[in-house]
């Protein structure tokens, strides 16, 4: 009896420890590498709590790193997200090294991403931008331009340059729309003597 017991009760905790693996995983290649992201929690039926990844190397199969989101930065979204909208492949730095945006967040104007910069020096990828907002790429220039659209004709858009081996803010536009006054208050800070100035401000009526 206490054997059977002893038996129930490995089969137990076996059964709690692979409900605890991933129950849903999305993967992608790179030139080089393959990311898989990997949901350890679902929440319901249809959204995933996305709490890690891991890259492999496409040529041997290796695996090249294991990255685990705190509970503050993991990322909860819908299951049915395609794996081209959770993980973007980017080269915003213009090395030649392809890079990765990682979904964080989504709602229906706005996709937050992480950026993760590959380290040619230790072959592993590095976050190095978090919550950007519906980010695009200037590789030729090597900046990130991100939009935070706010509603109402209302937004914020913010250029990220690369300078010394790192992204940092160069420059923040905020549009904010009046609807009674039927016009959008433009304001353009940029970084002068490390911190950010207004350099422009103006009002655009809004088109008949």
């Amino acid at each position: 009896m206490m054997t059977s017991l002893f038996i129930l009760s490995i089969l137990l905790l076996c059964s709690l420890s692979n409900s605890m693996q991933a129950q849903h995983q999305q993967s992608v290649s790179l030139p080089h590498y393959r990311f898989r992201l990997e949901a350890t929690q679902p929440l319901t039926a249809d959204e995933c709590f996305y709490s890690r990844f891991t890259v492999f190397n496409r040529r041997t199969g290796a695996v090249v790193q294991r990255a685990t989101f705190d509970r503050e930065n993991a990322t909860s979204l819908t299951c049915r997200l395609p794996i081209s909208m959770l993980l973007k492949a980017t080269d915003p730095n213009n090395d030649g090294n392809q890079d990765a945006f990682v979904l964080s967040s989504s709602a229906a104007t706005n996709q937050l991403y992480d950026l993760w910069l590959f380290q040619p020096g230790t072959g592993r990828f590095r976050r190095v931008l978090t919550d950007l907002f519906n980010p695009t790429v200037n590789r030729q220039r090597r900046e990130i331009r991100t939009t935070h659209q706010m509603g109402l004709g209302s937004s914020e858009q913010n250029l990220y340059q690369y300078q010394n081996n790192s992204f940092f803010l160069y420059e923040i536009t905020t549009r904010n729309h009046d609807d009674q006054a039927g016009n959008t208050r433009v304001v353009v800070k940029r970084l002068v003597n490390r911190q950010m100035r207004i350099v422009r401000q103006f009002v655009e009526p809004d088109q008949p």
